[in-house]
């Protein structure tokens, strides 16, 4: 595209909702809140600085006879680094998404409290965060103070 062709050459300034089409494109991100400046950076600013949960995507297949998932939701809970628990059963199989704690790596005790309680482990991926998830942090408080906005009027930064 021709964003991409003049990348490197020219400073662009590209104003858009669509947070795929930043993280393929732009080297430095300014994102607003209210009209205010809540957070600047590069992409990986940023997902350093907001990125103090991360998710977890478990699948799995009930032991016969089971109705409902609560049992292994209470299990994932008491695990240490484990924030929150929530699970849908779209396809049959239920799916779990949990939120942990950054720096904590539950996946295998994820796995070994599935399988003491006699489910089956079909899957389990870390999902990682993306620029969607830091504006949602960033927006889903009303009472946010933005930082302060580092350039002048007349000042553009590559």
């Amino acid at each position: 595209s021709l964003i991409r062709r003049l990348r490197g050459k020219h400073t662009i300034l590209l104003s858009t909702h669509i947070l795929s089409e930043i993280e393929q494109t732009c080297d430095r991100i300014l994102m607003l809140n209210q009209g205010a400046i809540a957070a600047q950076g590069t992409e990986g600013d940023l997902l350093q600085r907001f990125a103090e949960r991360a998710a977890l995507e478990l699948e799995v297949r009930p032991p016969e006879g089971t109705a409902s998932p609560e049992a292994l939701c209470t299990s994932l809970r008491a695990l240490e680094g484990v924030a929150e628990v929530s699970w849908s059963a779209a396809d049959g199989s239920p799916t779990f998404q949990l939120v942990v704690q950054a720096e904590a790596d539950v996946r295998e005790a994820v796995a070994r409290a599935t399988i003491t309680d006699n489910y089956g482990l079909l899957g389990l991926r870390r999902r990682t965060t993306g620029l969607e998830k830091v504006f949602l942090e960033l927006n889903r408080s009303e009472s946010q103070t933005p930082e302060p906005a580092t350039a002048t009027a007349g000042e553009v930064s590559p």
